[in-house]
């Protein structure tokens, strides 16, 4: 819809406008959007992998143990049974439980581990591939005997029977009941020294298992190959020195000579950028020219002067409301753009009151813009209407609550009465003004740096402040909100810029640039550039 608006046609425009959307707009909250076939791991919790598989999924943690502590309070409730507590005997100071609260403890049971069971079947369904599991436990050997002493003498079906899923205290009870069938778990048994003949006739002969492997790994084992991979290393070591010593691979030393000594053919390119912005190419240019563009300069960024200083209401009043309240000010480069915002925002009630912009005319030559907050009465009716033109934008958030307060209306009074602001505002009136318009044009590489070639191309791209029609011919104008202490250290320092919008808009709407001018809100006029 805003691309619509500006002056720009076609689908190379849009492309371009796009690319400048995301290089000055993007936000950085926005959040990631991974394809789900994305080459990455992710780490999530089952819940959030619910609906999703992947080529490998491991299962951690299978060795925690439920969270039951809910069953086990003094006081426990159900949405069917109610509620149930324990009794207390104030007499012999004894707490003990009723068959009630034991009824409704053992259904939440019930209930736990039924979702945990759901939860369990989601984590080992995601896998297209592999499955591992994972746990990590103390005294192993003991819970492996443990499952082997309450697996059940025969395996009629292959559903684990009621009173093993009941009495789980993890995944890994259910797991280990489960792949205690398997023959690969005969292995980690004898590992333990385990007798297994007790579970014979529960384990699965008929060959139809899936493959499963089980590795179990305690504190030696990890030594143990620590120890080898320390020794190994040593050989590895031993094997390169004496492949150093006994001979020198001349053949391999100049190809690796060769590489290492390789040059970058075009050397000459670096820093050669497909697409710039018309304010670093400025500063290169500069920067060039031997101008500082550091601290020195910092002194041309806008600050407010101690008149500015005063409440908007006193600004536009010039000794009615003193005692206003003030607002919240912005500063430097905020308080520049606020001024952008409201020159780009001047609409029919206001460039479109012939009646107001005729007054401001005949008052421009009696104001000095140098007295900030002191214009007089004279101004006041038309600061006024301004500054509340303004204040109604920003409650209708339109513009941010900070800009009536960093916006001083009688610098816009005086714009609107400025031979500029009448050309401006009879240019908005018959529908010939442009403002705040993108462009985005190609430029030689050379321009950038003589060492670049010609045939290069750069794009540079930037934001025009406004301009009009006046027959066939365009006037080009910037707003400068910079304090400066002459006008010619504005025309020094964006006569660059200024002409990079002026190629562009020739060779985008395929007329002449015929004036082009610097609107100074510091010295309250306009400043003509020359045309070369």
């Amino acid at each position: 819809m805003n691309f619509e608006k500006s002056s720009f046609k076609g689908l190379f425009h849009f492309i371009r406008y796009i690319e400048h959307i995301k290089l000055i707009e993007v936000d950085y909250g926005e959040a990631g959007i991974i394809d789900e076939n994305a080459d990455v791991v992710r780490i999530m919790s089952i819940h959030k992998s619910k609906g999703l598989e992947f080529p490998v999924v491991f299962v951690a943690g299978m060795a925690k143990g439920f969270n039951m502590r809910d069953t086990k309070k003094d006081l426990v409730a159900d949405m069917d049974l109610g509620v149930g507590v324990k009794c207390i005997d104030l007499e012999n100071r004894l707490k003990y439980d009723t068959l009630k609260r034991i009824v409704i403890a053992d259904k939440m049971t019930k209930d736990c581990l039924g979702e945990e069971l759901r939860v369990l079947y989601v984590a080992l369904t995601r896998a297209k591939e592999k499955l591992i599991m994972t746990a990590s436990m103390k005294k192993l050997g003991r819970r492996l005997q443990k499952a082997l002493d309450k697996l059940p003498l025969t395996k009629d079906d292959r559903l684990l029977p009621f009173s093993m899923r009941l009495g789980a205290g993890s995944y890994f009870d259910w797991g280990l009941s489960a792949i205690a069938a398997h023959p690969a778990f005969e292995g980690a048994c004898k590992k333990y020294e385990l007798d297994t003949s007790s579970f014979d006739t529960y384990r699965d002969k008929e060959g139809c298992y899936p493959p499963l492997k089980i590795t179990v790994l305690g504190d030696a084992d990890l030594k143990e190959k620590m120890i080898v991979n320390d020794v190994l290393g040593n050989f590895r070591q031993k094997e390169l020195e004496i492949g150093v010593e006994s001979g020198f691979d001349a053949e391999l030393a100049k190809r690796l000579k060769e590489k290492f000594d390789s040059k970058y053919a075009f050397e000459n390119l670096k820093g050669l950028y497909t697409k710039t912005t018309v304010t670093e190419l400025k500063k290169h240019l500069l920067e060039e020219m031997g101008e500082v563009f550091g601290k020195e300069a910092e002194f041309a960024q806008d600050t407010a002067s101690e008149e500015e200083k005063q409440t908007p209401e006193m600004q536009a009043d010039s000794g009615t409301e003193r005692h206003a309240a003030p607002l919240k000010r912005l500063s430097g480069a905020d308080r520049g753009t606020a001024y952008h915002r409201i020159m780009e925002l001047l609409d029919e009630e206001i460039f479109g009151d012939e009646k107001l912009t005729a007054e401001a005319a005949e008052l421009f030559d009696k104001v000095d813009p140098m007295a900030k907050g002191k214009s007089g009465a004279d101004l006041d009716h038309i600061s006024k209407k301004i500054y509340a033109w303004m204040k109604n934008l920003a409650e209708k958030k339109v513009i941010p609550e900070e800009y009536p307060g960093s916006v001083w209306s009688g610098d816009v009074t005086r714009f609107i009465g400025s031979p500029l602001g009448q050309r401006m505002a009879k240019a908005y009136r018959e529908g010939r003004l442009m403002r705040e318009k993108p462009f985005m044009m190609g430029i030689p590489a050379s321009e950038l740096d003589s060492r670049f070639p010609d045939r290069e191309t750069v794009l540079i791209q930037g934001i025009i402040d406004a301009w009009f029609f006046e027959g066939d011919d365009i006037i080009l104008m910037d707003y400068k909100t910079d304090k400066v202490d002459r006008e010619e250290e504005l025309s020094e320092r964006y006569s660059i810029q200024l002409d990079y919008y002026k190629r562009a808009l020739e060779a985008a709407t395929g007329k002449k640039v015929k004036e082009i001018y610097i609107y100074s809100f510091k010295f309250g006029k306009d400043i003509e550039l020359k045309i070369g």
